[in-house]
């Protein structure tokens, strides 16, 4: 069971890929390649940014703290 003060995070990434399709013909791999895919010859991975996600208990605790200053 997860640890319930972990907050959930997104992270993006931006992955650059160079990809290999065997074929006859450009239309022929080009079909294959959006069907099946191909073989991956490199790979980058750069993290862009992590952002926590709000729940709706940090909305609550948000939502206190503005009434208590007006």
């Amino acid at each position: 069971m997860s640890n319930e003060s972990e907050k959930t995070k997104c992270y993006t990434y931006q992955i650059t890929m160079v990809v290999q399709v065997l074929s006859s013909h450009l239309a022929k791999a080009a079909e294959q390649l959006d069907l099946v895919g191909g073989h991956i010859t490199s790979r980058k991975v750069e993290l862009l940014n992590t952002t926590e996600i709000p729940t709706a208990l940090d909305k609550t605790e948000s939502d206190q703290k503005l009434k208590t200053k007006f």
